[in-house]
């Protein structure tokens, strides 16, 4: 089964990754302008914000480095590039976070702890497209999808913080 070591067999999918990360992107910068105050006066809010922008931005970066023709190796390489990057920004904010009294909300909890298992997977799945064996695609699409999801609830909490 070849299916998950061949990006250029998702392409469609790819795209329409690559074009939902976007246009999440794009609404996103627009939903922060109805509330900007409110999202520099309340350091959660704001650390929902930035964490939505930086994975709706690797999510692109990495639909986007597998849409581009290439072999298995550059694109694993590119997408644990992608995955640790984000994985470094994301700790650097996060980390003080994670040790605040206020990120007592189960939700935050289970979302901050989505990271290190999205990259991880993310990770992995580069790693296989490198070795041009194993799951590849089936790990990172998944991850892909959940970062969507995740991110779009996360917009609805940083626009109705009590919602």
């Amino acid at each position: 089964m070849t299916a998950p070591l061949q990006p250029g067999l998702w392409h469609d999918v790819l795209g329409a990754f690559a074009t939902a990360f976007a246009a999440l992107l794009g609404l996103y910068f627009v939903a922060f302008t109805l509330r900007p105050q409110a999202i520099e006066e309340s350091w959660i809010l704001e650390t929902r914000a930035v964490t939505n922008l930086y994975v709706l931005v690797s999510g692109l970066i990495i639909s986007l480095c597998l849409l581009v023709p290439q072999s298995n190796e550059w694109q694993g390489i590119e997408v644990i590039a992608a995955n640790a990057v984000f994985f470094l920004l994301q700790m650097v904010r996060v980390w003080p976070a994670i040790r605040s009294p206020g990120l007592a909300n189960t939700e935050d909890w289970l979302q901050t702890a989505f990271v290190p298992v999205g990259v991880g997977l993310g990770i992995a799945g580069g790693a296989s497209l490198m070795a041009n064996a194993g799951p590849g695609l089936y790990l990172i699409l998944p991850t892909l999808l959940s970062s969507l999801a995740v991110t779009t609830r996360n917009a609805w909490r940083v626009i109705f913080p009590r919602a």
